[in-house]
């Protein structure tokens, strides 16, 4: 049984276990998520590799495995997949596959909404390689730590440390910023690495602009050496979601990457901006 089949085959079967819990959580009293997004960018030229195209997709799946109330907060566990295809055109790299799978453990410390401070930590084990590794150099694990302090019931501050690899390497790096609930429609998120803007504009439709990063880093195999990619990309975009009849959630999404550049075996490829479309389905169980 190939990498490739067995991919297919698990995703296959994450969707029908999306579905299944799609009915089963509806009763709970606690927030799930379960999600598919598909992001797709255009033919980009790298400048310094002699006109070299390159493009990027990448698709994510999220999954809700488990959920806890206590009287002092919420957990959750779940898993997070995701591939990134690079394919080079012109060029006999031809086409590199990486992924992401990932088994979040979030908890929540708000105790029945009783202080102003509220603490969130994740712990997340982590595999990041093509389908050729699977040992634990290829393992990581990213964690966050954040403390939000409500300052009023409109702004709230937030302040932590984040371990990840989206900023284009395995590092760890700050987060701070404030959140503010402008007025019943407009809600701003202003915390690095992540801003982001959402104007209610209907009771059912969203709009929204954002800025994140959106890199990474993996081990890839190539003649039986195992080797490290590291891809550096900030996505700014907008994007508007409405929410259907049904439980799920519909989201399209246009915007610019930037600042783009390619480390791998061969050396450094700086990329030129590019746009690129999103769409995605999920469903959020409060």
């Amino acid at each position: 049984m190939t990498f490739r089949f067995r991919l297919v085959l698990s995703w296959g079967l994450s969707w029908v276990l999306l579905l299944v819990l799609a009915n089963v959580c509806r009763a709970q009293d606690d927030a799930l998520m379960v999600g598919y997004f598909h992001q797709e960018d255009s033919r980009v030229v790298a400048p310094n590799n002699g006109g070299l195209l390159a493009t990027v997709f990448q698709d994510r799946l999220a999954l809700p495995l488990g959920m806890r109330k206590t009287h002092t907060g919420y957990w959750f566990t779940g898993v997070h997949m995701q591939q990134t295809l690079i394919t080079f055109h012109g060029s006999n790299v031809g086409e590199r596959r990486l992924y992401r799978l990932a088994l979040p453990i979030d908890y929540i410390h708000d105790p029945l909404g009783a202080s102003d401070w509220k603490f969130t930590a994740r712990l997340a084990p982590s595999h990041y390689s093509d389908e050729r590794i699977w040992d634990h150099r290829a393992t990581d694990m990213d964690y966050a730590l954040k403390a939000n302090y409500a300052k009023n019931s409109h702004v709230a501050w937030v302040l932590g440390v984040i371990a990840d690899r989206r900023l284009g390497q395995a590092r760890y790096y700050p987060t701070m910023g404030v959140q503010w609930q402008a007025s019943s429609r407009w809600y701003h998120h202003w915390v690095f690495p992540d801003w982001r803007t959402e104007f209610q504009w209907r009771k059912a439709t969203q709009l929204y602009a954002h800025m994140r990063p959106d890199g990474g880093q993996w081990r890839y195999g190539k003649y039986n050496n195992h080797l490290t990619m590291h891809y550096v990309n900030w996505s700014m975009g907008v994007g508007v979601r409405h929410k259907t009849r049904t439980p799920f959630t519909l989201q399209l999404e246009l915007g610019q990457n930037l600042y783009r550049k390619l480390i791998y075996d061969q050396g450094t490829i700086s990329l030129n901006d590019s746009p690129y479309w999103q769409v995605s389905i999920e469903s959020r169980f409060e």
